[in-house]
């Protein structure tokens, strides 16, 4: 799931709009790279959206709390928040 679907939210904020523009190019980037490497898409998604929130987590610990998107992600097979 991506974009409003995958239920990401700025909880800094209360808004998701960055974070729906920001899955769905990551969910783009997966295709690709799915393709390419002859990977299931959801495999690649959920590894590059747990990049994001792992970096989501550090900067909010630091103290960065303008950081896009937050901490909730939702895929079929996964759960991070």
């Amino acid at each position: 799931m991506v974009g409003d679907a995958a239920g990401l939210i700025d909880l800094t904020r209360g808004v998701g709009m960055d974070a729906a523009g920001l899955s769905g190019r990551l969910a783009a980037k997966a295709i690709d790279l799915a393709r390419k490497n002859r990977q299931p898409v959801i495999e690649v998604y959920s590894r590059l959206m747990s990049r994001v929130v792992d970096q989501t987590r550090r900067n909010q610990q630091r103290g960065i709390t303008n950081s896009r998107p937050m901490i909730c992600f939702r895929s079929i097979l996964t759960k991070v928040c």
